[in-house]
């Protein structure tokens, strides 16, 4: 059993456990987590920056009685552990009523307890009642010897776990900002957002992770193409092919495909042989182009679509009048309503797909694409998620054009 913290928008986190593991499979715990029945790699999840092996659940969330079983836990743990180096220990609690001093305090305690067993032992400080991933990846909290503890309190339980995984942030950052081309006029789609959505669209195909730790699953047969027919500067085929996946990518601009190709062959100066291939990238309008997938491999049948559309004129952090907001609202959803009338003929029943579409944030109230209450005259149906709550929104604080994740599936005949 693992449990997953979320991250900044655990919606979207939730979303994406469920399409791969499914949701018999997932239990939330608040707010911030969710309880998996399945081992977890954290390699691919955009929305969980942690995880960690439950260790033990208590029937209580009071903090003495579950401190008091956490000191004989760490005893347990440490006789587990490399008998020589220093111990990192650090603490995280999420829903239990404790200040960051009283945690740090219980982290000493727990401290005291270990070098009485004769370990030498360095605590991590809570700045907030949580580590941030930062913390636990820089203090190497995740290591043989770290031990991080994260506390989860859920309808009068408490789930106690130890982290086993965090985000890789350096990762994060050097295919983010090291990339040779980047263009913040067509917007700059984080990395983790992208390995969201691919994991929505293969997860409602119903197919598992190509790759696990690096390593491809022989019994996957053949892993899906990922399509990205808005594929912007390669962000989506970035991560797909990082992932195990071959990738297929187009665009309307000349410019991207060329930005797409000086970044996809920057990485791959830096991925493994056993990652995915580059199928195609070509110059396409995805509102009217006809792509001949016969000529691929694998055929459409196994292809998944994950791909941000055209999110209009950049708005910053300034609240469009309403008739500008209008004027942007009526082009960028002619352009999404357009893109699925061209390719909805041209996949075969079943097929998934995720859309990055925009959704802009004026004044207190989201305004959304009005294509969307009309996806059923498109041959499509939404995906609706029994654990996460719609409409699925990423925004930063402040940020007036947000993007709405669709999950998608072409209906069957």
């Amino acid at each position: 059993m693992t449990i997953c913290i979320l991250g900044r928008q655990p919606e979207l986190g939730l979303a994406e456990l469920e399409a791969l593991y499914g949701p018999d499979l997932v239990t939330p715990l608040g707010r911030n987590a969710a309880l998996i029945s399945a081992n977890v790699s954290i390699d691919r999840l955009g929305g969980t920056v942690k995880t960690a092996t439950l260790v033990h659940t208590v029937a209580t969330t009071t903090p003495k009685k579950i401190f008091q079983t956490l000191a004989k836990l760490s005893s347990q743990i440490a006789t587990h552990m490399p008998a020589e180096g220093k111990i990192k220990l650090g603490l995280s609690t999420y829903g239990l009523d404790l200040t960051p001093y009283q945690i740090g305090g219980e982290a000493l305690r727990l401290k005291k307890i270990l070098r009485g067993a004769g370990r030498s032992v360095r605590v991590v400080p809570n700045d907030t009642t949580a580590l941030s991933s930062a913390q636990t990846y820089h203090n190497q909290l995740a290591s043989n010897l770290g031990i991080e503890f994260v506390i989860v309190t859920h309808n009068n339980s408490s789930y106690i776990g130890r982290v086993n995984g965090v985000q890789n942030i350096d990762n994060y950052r050097i295919r983010d900002r090291e990339r040779p081309k980047r263009d913040a006029f067509v917007g700059m789609l984080p990395p983790k957002l992208a390995q969201i959505m691919i994991n929505l669209a293969v997860g409602t195909h119903g197919t598992q992770p190509p790759m696990i730790n690096g390593v491809r699953d022989e019994d996957i047969s053949p892993p899906p193409l990922i399509f990205d027919p808005f594929c912007g500067t390669g962000v989506v085929l970035q991560e797909a092919l990082l992932m195990g996946y071959d990738v297929y990518g187009t665009d309307l601009s000349p410019k991207m495909i060329e930005y797409t190709k000086a970044n996809l062959g920057w990485l791959e100066e830096r991925r493994t042989k056993e990652e995915g291939t580059i199928v195609a990238l070509k110059v396409a309008d995805a509102t009217s182009y006809t792509w001949d997938f016969s000529t691929l491999n694998p055929q459409p049948s196994t292809c998944c679509i994950a791909t941000e559309t055209y999110l209009g004129q950049p708005l910053g952090g300034q609240s469009p009048s309403p008739e500008k907001l209008s004027e942007i609202v009526y082009k960028t959803n002619g352009t999404v309503r357009d893109f699925l009338k061209n390719i909805i003929h041209q996949l075969p029943a079943s097929t998934s797909l995720c859309l990055a579409v925009p959704a802009w944030h004026v004044n207190g109230t989201l305004t959304r694409l009005p294509v969307i209450n009309d996806l059923r005259s498109i041959e499509l149906t939404q995906r609706r998620f029994a654990h996460a709550a719609s409409p699925l929104i990423y925004r930063r604080d402040g940020q007036v054009t947000g993007r709405e994740l669709l999950v998608l599936t072409k209906n069957q005949p």
